[in-house]
């Protein structure tokens, strides 16, 4: 019996030994990896950018350092090759990427100064050369071509210029040969020629009885009064013939201003006449 007891015992006290050991639990999971990406820049041809590393969902950052290439200006990147849609940098990065940079080539302004008809300017990639354009015009003068061979490189804004040659104008005084202009006035000429902006002499007039000279006017109106010198101006020409009449305009018999037509022998009265 005793015997029995002790063996109860030391079942007893394995129990209670075996009770205070610890609970074998299963080993936590390790934590995973970190994943990384790479974001490449392909500068197409311009200065390297260098590539970032990018820890997965989150941001790509857009390079503090724009790349440079010659002649052109640097327009973005972009994530095709295409250039259709911007590279995002505010979106999360979850595979490997590349940005790639687009360039607009510089462009310059030619200019043309023709001092009559408008010619467009002209906007022209560096290194190209810009289009001949066709002849202006000006009044009272011959166009001569440009000051600017148009096979030359465009490397910065350029201007242009037409070249002219003016016209050769005759200016014709005019008394009309009626019997009262030869009886009352004679001029030491009757025709002077000069060209486009030059001044030409007036004729010296010889006054007979009550009549007094008041100056030369362009076809008997009001525009201008000449004595002296005469500015060739092609407005002038009206028949765009080359030739501009100059009118005689008198006093007669202190009637007031009076002026020979080309249509008749009569005056007529100066309040009459056209101002333009």
């Amino acid at each position: 019996m005793k015997k029995l007891n002790q063996i109860a015992i030391v079942a007893l006290i394995a129990a209670l030994f075996t009770s205070c050991q610890p609970v074998n639990s299963p080993a936590p999971a390790p934590e995973p990896e970190p994943v990384y990406y790479t974001v490449s820049f392909n500068s197409n041809g311009g200065t390297a950018v260098a590539p970032q590393t990018v820890l997965s969902g989150t941001k790509a950052t857009l390079p503090a350092t724009e790349p440079t290439l010659a002649d052109h200006v640097f327009a973005g990147w972009y994530a095709n090759d295409t250039f259709t849609v911007a590279f995002d940098f505010n979106a999360a990065i979850t595979a490997d990427a590349t940005a790639y940079a687009k360039w607009n080539v510089v462009t310059y302004t030619v200019t043309f100064n023709t001092q009559g008809s408008a010619v467009a300017d002209q906007t022209v990639e560096t290194g190209a050369t810009c289009t001949e354009p066709s002849a202006a015009t000006r009044l009272g003068y011959t166009f001569d071509g440009w000051d600017f061979n148009f096979a030359t490189a465009i490397t910065a804004d350029t201007v242009v210029n037409a070249k002219w040659i003016a016209k050769t104008y005759t200016v014709t005084f005019i008394l009309n040969g009626t019997a009262l202009s030869q009886a009352w006035f004679t001029i030491s000429f009757a025709t002077a020629s000069g060209t486009t902006g030059s001044e030409v002499a007036t004729p010296a007039i010889t006054a007979y009885n009550v009549a007094t000279f008041k100056g030369w006017h362009v076809d008997g109106s009001k525009r201008g009064s000449y004595d002296g010198t005469y500015t060739i101006n092609p407005a002038d020409d009206l028949d765009s013939d080359g030739i501009i009449n100059l009118y005689m305009v008198y006093d007669y018999n202190n009637r007031g201003w009076l002026a020979e037509t080309a249509k008749g022998d009569m005056p007529v009265e100066y309040s009459t006449l056209s101002d333009n």
